[in-house]
């Protein structure tokens, strides 16, 4: 049996994956609209071949006009800056960008740790991580108080015992 996906759209011509009746998304959209799914002629994407007209931009123009990073940015933003991408490519060794760390990179060329350090404080901080010394408490979600004790027997793989204990 074929599975639904693997088709493609009943209109001749149309090599596009079929979504519902047989036709594909354009064709099933256009028959609910018209009740006639129409040839594949008549059929025009928006901004095909056009690139987008940031000064400097060579991807292709999605929506307004612009590329999908400079839509977003000027939704966001409110304007679409420069043409460049502003993500930071990737470290040559594919390590944390923080010297001493040897975690792999996540994402701003920071490991996981350094990231959520980053996102939440605004600074990733030291290489290392940021350990409570003997008797630092914290407090669970689950409501437990947790104490750190990292020899304790009972310490679970951070070194926290729940205070009851």
């Amino acid at each position: 049996m074929v599975k639904q996906l693997e088709r493609t759209c009943s209109v001749d011509g149309c090599t596009i994956k079929v979504l519902a009746g047989g036709w594909c998304t354009r064709h099933y959209y256009r028959w609910k609209r018209t009740g006639e799914p129409g040839p594949v002629e008549s059929l025009v994407i928006k901004n095909q071949g056009r690139l987008c007209s940031v000064d400097g931009c060579e991807r292709d123009s999605e929506k307004r006009g612009m590329c999908a990073m400079h839509y977003t940015r000027l939704r966001v933003d409110g304007s679409t800056g420069e043409s460049a991408s502003r993500r930071l490519p990737p470290t040559p060794d594919g390590l944390c960008r923080i010297e001493g760390c040897a975690s792999p990179s996540f994402a701003l060329q920071l490991c996981g740790m350094h990231h959520a350090r980053h996102k939440t404080h605004g600074d990733p901080g030291p290489a290392n991580r940021l350990r409570q010394k003997s008797g630092g408490l914290i407090r669970r979600g689950d409501g437990y108080v947790a104490v750190y004790e990292a020899d304790h027997p009972n310490a679970n793989s951070d070194g926290y015992v729940l205070q009851h204990r």
